[in-house]
């Protein structure tokens, strides 16, 4: 995440998580996808990611490190 100016994280088979990157691909915005598993794994992953960013749901979207919030927010 501090590594990119835009970062997404979330998980496959999320359709909002893809709402997301949809969004910032139609505006040509580059970003990197950080995906924690699918509904089925990577629970204990995602777990870790909403303990350590205090945001319940994915996809949560970061610009220049800072968390400004999931798909609803901005797109």
């Amino acid at each position: 995440v501090d590594n990119n100016d835009i970062a997404v994280v979330g998980m496959d088979q999320n359709p909002v998580v893809k709402k997301a990157r949809k969004a910032l691909d139609a505006a040509g915005l580059a970003y990197a996808y950080v995906g924690h598993g699918s509904y089925l794994s990577g629970y204990r992953r995602r777990l870790a990611v909403k303990m350590w960013s205090g945001y319940p749901t994915f996809p949560q979207v970061f610009i220049k490190g800072v968390l400004i919030g999931g798909c609803a927010e901005g797109f």
